[in-house]
């Protein structure tokens, strides 16, 4: 009974020092695990304050994402507005190099034709100085006609006469200009009537009739039409 009773009581000192242990040892481990859930749940605040933050950072981002779309917005119409702008300027540039091209052709054409009235003028110039002359030329011819109806010349020499229906250039103007023929009203000559001018059976130029007198009339000789240079005893033809 005694031994049972000594059992016991070692066993019961077992168990205590088992207890014990066992105390001691689940405290350290929860001292541990307490020890470790703080620090799990001090990164778990951290990580949450990441987060948060991080989710600050995500919404500021959003909205500089939103007003950098709201501005490539801008920046595109802006762009196709100033595309635009940039095609109007370019067609109302190329409008203006046309119209300048035209204005320069007119001037260069006005010029000419300044410069060809000038020439005009200048030939005009000389022929009214010349007309005194000329009006000389003429009475003298006049003169020399009527004197050639005479059977005797003043020089006393004959004076040929020309063959009905037959005419022929009497005098020539600077440079060609006109002729004198002895082609009168009493014949049918009128304003504005072409002559042919031949040398032999060569037509060497075309006269219109300006000025019609009784013995004679003066031609404006047409310089396109000339061929050759005219001397006086060049015979005339009517144009039909």
């Amino acid at each position: 009974m005694k031994v049972f009773l000594l059992a016991l009581n070692v066993l019961a000192a077992l168990l205590a020092t088992v207890a014990t242990i066992l105390f001691i040892t689940n405290r350290g481990e929860k001292l541990r695990v307490y020890a470790d859930l703080s620090r799990s749940e001090a990164q778990v605040a951290s990580l949450q304050s990441e987060r948060n933050s991080l989710k600050t950072t995500v919404g500021k981002l959003t909205g500089e994402l939103r007003t950098l779309k709201s501005n490539n917005s801008r920046l595109q119409t802006d762009i196709a507005t100033l595309q635009t702008q940039q095609n109007e300027t370019s067609s109302a540039l190329a409008q203006s190099r046309n119209m300048l091209i035209v204005k320069d052709q007119v001037v260069s054409a006005l010029n000419g034709e300044i410069v060809d009235v000038k020439r005009r003028l200048g030939d005009a110039q000389v022929r009214l100085q010349q007309i005194p002359a000329l009006n000389s030329q003429i009475d003298a011819l006049q003169q020399s006609i009527a004197l050639a109806k005479n059977p005797i010349a003043p020089d006393g020499g004959p004076v040929p006469k020309s063959a009905a229906g037959s005419y022929s250039v009497l005098a020539v103007g600077p440079e060609d200009s006109f002729v004198v023929v002895n082609y009168g009203a009493p014949q049918g000559a009128r304003p504005n009537q072409r002559l042919l001018i031949r040398r032999g059976t060569d037509l060497i130029g075309v006269a219109l009739i300006s000025d019609v007198r009784d013995e004679l009339s003066i031609g404006q000789v047409d310089p396109h039409a000339l061929r050759a240079a005219l001397h006086k005893g060049d015979s005339i033809v009517l144009a039909q």
